[in-house]
């Protein structure tokens, strides 16, 4: 009986390459994001105090869900110390807190308009390091007594 030969291609190619050309073309047709550039030392060095968690209610998701509100922007206005519309009482306040003063009690607070026609009302308790982004109606429910 006449053996059948087996030929071997001509260019062999390991596993090992081909998973490589896999890689190198999948990474092509899909790229791995970017990562997000760390925050320079101006920014830091502008932020008076620690935000600690910060907390959206549900009324101001709703208008960063719309895009009427960036957290992110009203967030960094209150923490570098520019406190919007507050009157001047709020801002003395608010600076005597930053300075340790007892007097005035621990709680940073700042208002800022958006583009929708409402406030919004940043309020930073530095006792339990908490940050809360609401419309000026949740403030007065969110501490009301039941």
């Amino acid at each position: 009986m006449n053996q059948a030969t087996v030929r071997q291609p001509a260019a062999y190619m390991p596993m090992f390459y081909l998973g490589m050309f896999v890689k190198r073309v999948w990474l092509r047709l899909f790229p791995k994001p970017k990562v997000a550039a760390v925050m320079p030392q101006q920014a830091k060095a502008k932020q008076l105090f620690n935000p600690g968690r910060v907390v959206l209610t549900l009324g101001a998701y709703g208008l960063a869900m719309q895009g009427f509100l960036t957290p992110v922007t009203v967030l960094s206005r209150h923490l570098a110390g520019d406190w919007g519309g507050a009157p001047d009482s709020v801002k003395a306040r608010n600076s005597g807190a930053l300075r340790g003063d007892p007097k005035q009690g621990g709680v940073l607070m700042s208002t800022y308009a958006v583009p929708s026609g409402n406030r919004v009302l940043v309020v930073t308790n530095l006792g339990s390091k908490t940050t809360t982004i609401m419309l000026p109606g949740e403030h007065e429910n969110a501490f009301r007594r039941s």
